[in-house]
């Protein structure tokens, strides 16, 4: 743990130690399902991400580059992890005029989408997200068999530490050893949460690892652009540059995948992005004005964009507003910040934020809050959408992830649900030792393999008890919290805006 995270929450000791014994006497109303490791890792994570302002080691606020920096921050490798650092380039792979048509793409996405959902084309405002010559970079991960090969350790002869490509060949020869017989090859494309503005492919590591484990393949974990500093559409642009390279690699490391081959996911704002770029892959799917089909030029081709074999999503961030009950009603079992605490947050003023022009939220414009590719719950449709595996807790949340699951099931697509009985949000990567992670890893896992081979895959909507892991059945109404509508949701997701815009303009949100 960092002294910066420490000092953050060294304030809120007395709290915590409250907090342990009303545990241990069995008072807190989460003690009949939590362990004392699980109370005690979601009790620290909520001292330090809901505090209003963190300081750095003078004493001042921090900057969001400096909470970014502290995600980031590199850390050793375990024993049981395998992993390859990538580069997607585009200096001398793909021409200047392929880049500017993939973004022109995105962007004609946003404003088409946009005005299928009532919003006019001219009325949101769109970052023009630039990849840059330098391109994009990433990181394969994989389970690593420790017993076979040892520690992490420089190569004997001469010294010198193994290069990329040498990792990748053992990564996939020591996770090809869980791929079923008669499955074909696959290859999980995973993006990260961190709320668009946080966290990175290193902290993600454990969960590509576990994932790998449990399907046999590869994780590409892809180093997408974060906000303030790159809004909406940045990372959807990234999104699909990482879809691309797996299709069609600019370098030696991997061959090509095809989508059949392809699973994407994602946690909290990942979960969002992942869902993000397949309504662009939608999109992509219907036919020009003038009955053409839509292509990209990529690598010297016109390519047609195929949607991949499957979706993985846990606890995502599918309404950027969070105005759905579950975010107050769940905050005591949950350590992300409710709406008013991050409304009340302050950074000390950067060149990355306060933003200019202004905005309220870090990753998109106030008039696109809205739109199906920030929040993707308000999508006209998921038709079409390839099937989709979800899980998530009695978290804040929660409610927006239900609603979800019902219009995926609205919209035909096949769907495999699992709701954890109060468990917090992305609980197998930050609770990975709990019996709940192990069942959704292994889940996640069955799910993959049985898309890959010939075993029909039982598709099923599932409560599961946090300490027995015992499922029960859920049933459809309790996906319709109250009659929810698009419509009704659009409306609440406005008033939450409002509420924001007079918070954080205000005196208490202001950067300092």
């Amino acid at each position: 743990m960092s002294l910066d995270i420490i000092r953050a929450v060294l304030p809120k000791v007395p709290s915590l130690l409250t907090n342990t014994a009303s545990h241990l006497l069995s008072l807190n109303p989460y003690s009949q399902h939590w362990d004392f490791r699980t109370f005690a890792t979601v009790a620290i994570l909520q001292s330090f991400l809901t505090s209003l302002e963190i300081h750095d080691r003078k004493g001042r606020v921090m900057t969001v580059e400096q909470v970014q920096a502290i995600a980031a921050t590199d850390r050793e490798i375990d024993d049981k992890t395998w992993v390859a650092k990538v580069s997607m380039p585009v200096e001398g792979v793909v021409s200047e005029e392929e880049m500017l048509g993939l973004e022109g793409m995105v962007d004609r996405a946003v404003r088409e989408l946009g005005v299928g959902m009532g919003m006019g084309g001219e009325d949101i405002q769109v970052n023009r997200a630039k990849v840059g010559r330098e391109g994009l970079s990433g990181e394969w991960v994989g389970w690593r068999d420790a017993k076979k090969r040892g520690p992490h350790e420089k190569v004997k002869n001469g010294g010198e530490e193994w290069s990329e490509k040498r990792k990748w060949e053992a990564l996939n020869e020591d996770v090809g050893g869980f791929r079923e017989k008669e499955a074909q090859e696959g290859v999980v494309l995973w993006l990260h949460g961190g709320a668009y503005f946080v966290c990175d492919p290193i902290t993600h590591r454990p969960m590509g690892k576990y994932i790998s484990k449990e399907f046999g393949g590869p994780v590409f974990l892809p180093r997408y652009r974060l906000a303030p500093q790159n809004p909406f559409p940045a990372a959807v642009v990234d999104a699909l540059v990482s879809y691309l390279y797996l299709l069609h690699p600019s370098s030696s490391l991997h061959s090509p995948y095809t989508p059949s081959q392809i699973f994407f996911g994602g946690d909290s704002a990942g979960g969002g992005l992942t869902l993000s770029l397949i309504q662009v892959l939608l999109w992509f799917q219907t036919p020009n004005s003038d009955g053409s089909k839509k292509t990209i030029r990529w690598m010297g081709k016109d390519i047609e964009l195929a949607l991949p074999k499957g979706l993985i999503i846990m606890s995502g961030w599918v309404e950027a507003a969070r105005c759905l009950p579950s975010e107050v009603s769940c905050a005591r079992g949950d350590y992300i910040p409710t709406p008013k605490q991050g409304s009340k947050s302050r950074y000390r003023q950067s060149e990355a934020w306060p933003a200019d022009p202004p905005r309220t939220l870090f990753y998109a414009d106030d008039t696109a809050i809205t739109h199906p590719l920030v929040s993707p719950v308000m999508a006209n449709s998921w038709e079409g959408c390839p099937p989709v595996w979800w899980c998530v807790g009695d978290e804040c949340l929660r409610d927006s992830n239900l609603f979800f699951a019902h219009r995926l099931l609205t919209s035909s697509v096949p769907l495999h649900f699992e709701k954890y009985t109060n468990m917090p949000h992305v609980f197998p990567m930050i609770l990975s030792r709990n019996p709940t992670s192990a069942c959704s890893f292994k889940s996640i896992g069955r799910f993959i393999k049985d898309h890959l081979g010939k075993t029909p895959y039982e598709y099923r909507r599932v409560r599961i008890h946090p300490k027995t892991l015992g499922m029960e059945e859920l049933p459809e109404k309790e996906l319709l919290f109250g009659g929810m509508t698009v419509e009704r949701l659009r409306g609440f997701m406005e008033r939450e805006v409002g509420a924001w815009k007079r918070k954080v303009r205000g005196k208490e949100g202001e950067a300092v």
